[in-house]
C-alpha cells in the first residue's frame, strides 16, 4: 500500500520553473513512502518535468487563467480519487509529525478543511536552517498560539474554489478544523529562492492585486532583525535529510546569482 493510501488523501503540488530544487523535494517524498501528483504549469520554462518524470513522479500539465497558486485549484475535484487532498507548494515539505498525525486521524475527522501549521525557514548567520517563530506569523485570533496556519488539507467535492490572491485557495461551508501545532509543514521559500526572485515575485503578484507589496516583510526576512524573526531550532530529524541538502541548494544558488 502507498503512503497515499494510507493517508486516505491525495497529495497535489504546483509547481512551475523549480527544476533546480524540485528532484531534491521529490527524493524526500519517496523517502516518506508518499508519491504526490505536481500541477505542472505549462509556462514552466526550464526541465522541471523532466526531472520530475525521471524519479517516477505523476505529472499533469495545467494551465491556469492567472499568474498565482491559486488559479491552479480549481483542477484538483476532477483529478482527486480520494476522500481529502492535500496541497503543498512545491517549496514546501511535510514534517514527520504531520504525516503520522494524518495516518492516525485523517479518517475520523469531522470536517471539511482542515488547517496546519506551517514553519517559515531561515538560514542562520552561523549556516544553521532553522524557522522562524516572528510574531507577524501568530496571525490567527482563533488559534493565535499556532504558528501561521493554512487550510491546505481538504474534500475537495465538499469546498469551494476562489483564485483570489493570498488566500487558502479553498472555501468552507463548515467551520474550518485546525490540526496540533505540532503536526506541521516547513516552508523553504527563503532558502531556495534568492531574494532577487522574491522580491520579482512580490512585485508581480502587486501588479495582480495593487496593495500588495505591504506584505513584503513576509518574503524578505534579509530586511528583519534577528530579534524579530526568533530563529527557532527544528528538533532532532522533524523534517528527515531535506534540511541539509536545501542548505546547499541554497548557497549554489546564491553564488550562481553572484556570477
Amino acid at each position: 500500500m502507498s503512503g497515499n493510501q494510507q493517508l486516505q488523501c491525495t497529495i497535489f503540488i504546483p509547481t512551475r520553473t523549480s527544476g533546480q530544487w524540485i528532484g531534491l523535494f521529490a527524493r524526500a517524498y519517496h523517502a516518506l513512502g508518499l508519491h504526490p501528483v505536481y500541477l505542472l504549469d505549462t509556462r514552466t520554462s526550464d526541465d522541471t518535468a523532466d526531472v520530475l518524470r525521471k524519479l517516477s513522479m505523476k505529472v499533469i500539465p495545467v494551465t491556469p487563467k492567472a499568474d498565482r497558486v491559486e488559479a491552479i485549484l480549481g483542477e484538483i475535484p476532477s483529478l482527486c480519487e480520494s476522500p481529502w487532498a492535500l496541497r503543498f507548494d512545491d517549496d514546501e515539505f511535510p514534517s514527520v509529525d504531520l504525516v503520522s498525525w494524518l495516518r492516525s486521524n485523517l479518517q475520523d475527522l469531522n470536517a471539511d478543511a482542515v488547517a496546519l501549521s506551517r514553519r517559515p525557514c531561515c538560514l542562520g548567520r552561523d549556516g544553521i536552517m532553522r524557522y522562524s517563530r516572528a510574531e507577524m506569523f501568530y496571525w490567527d485570533e482563533k488559534h493565535p498560539e499556532i504558528l501561521d496556519p493554512q487550510v491546505r488539507l481538504f474534500r475537495p467535492t465538499c469546498v469551494r474554489y476562489t483564485d483570489q490572491i493570498h488566500t487558502p485557495g479553498v472555501i468552507s461551508n463548515r467551520e474550518v478544523v485546525y490540526a496540533p501545532g505540532g503536526a506541521f509543514f516547513a516552508h523553504f521559500d527563503w532558502i531556495v529562492h534568492t531574494a532577487a526572485e522574491r522580491i520579482s515575485k512580490i512585485r508581480n503578484y502587486d501588479k495582480q492585486v495593487p496593495g500588495t507589496l505591504r506584505y513584503a516583510r513576509f518574503y524578505l526576512p534579509e530586511c528583519l532583525t534577528a530579534e524579530r524573526l526568533r530563529e527557532t531550532e527544528f528538533a532532532g530529524t522533524e523534517l528527515g535529510g531535506i534540511g541539509k541538502e536545501l542548505v546547499e541548494v541554497r548557497t549554489e544558488r546564491l553564488l550562481n546569482s553572484l556570477k
